[in-house]
């Protein structure tokens, strides 16, 4: 079902841009044009995330996951966040590598800490810079990852009255 639906809007893009082609040709070439200048502009921040992912996806497996989020806390903290960051896919296939860690002894502040910060994603960054610009895409980030703090504790706090 879902094929059916990508396979009709495709068509359905491609019938429009039929349209402007042949009956409007002047919307059809700015339409072009902005699009080239777009994707000109995000292709070497396209190449950086493809880069670092694949380097990231070769280096990093399980094992070293555990082996560093069981030593000093800054650097445990330093791998939820940055672990949270490049996490990709569905969130329901993190809950059980997630309980799986918690078993090995990642708290459950640590734990909203990652989740909160998977709403940051490297592959959005062209997007958001090439509409936002640099200054508020480093703000938004830097917001995001300090509020996973506040998230966390939170989280440890009332998890502690509950326990109570």
């Amino acid at each position: 079902m879902k094929d059916q639906k990508i396979f009709y809007f495709l068509v359905t893009i491609i019938f429009v841009y039929g349209i402007l082609f042949f009956g409007f040709p002047n919307f059809f070439w700015i339409s072009f044009n902005f699009f080239m200048k777009t994707f000109i502009k995000i292709i070497p921040i396209f190449i950086f995330i493809f880069v670092l992912m694949v380097i990231i996806n070769k280096y990093i497996d399980n094992s070293f996951i555990v082996k560093h989020l069981r030593g000093n806390k800054i650097k445990s903290w330093f791998y939820i966040i940055i672990g949270g960051i490049i996490s990709t896919g569905p969130m329901y296939v993190w809950y059980p590598i997630l309980h799986d860690l918690k078993n090995k002894g990642i708290s459950d502040g640590e734990i909203a800490s990652f989740l909160y910060n998977r709403s940051i994603k490297p592959a959005y960054f062209p997007i958001i810079i090439l509409y936002f610009g640099l200054e508020y895409a480093i703000v938004l980030t830097v917001v995001i990852i300090l509020t996973s703090f506040i998230q966390a504790f939170v989280v440890e706090f009332l998890i502690s009255l509950f326990n109570n």
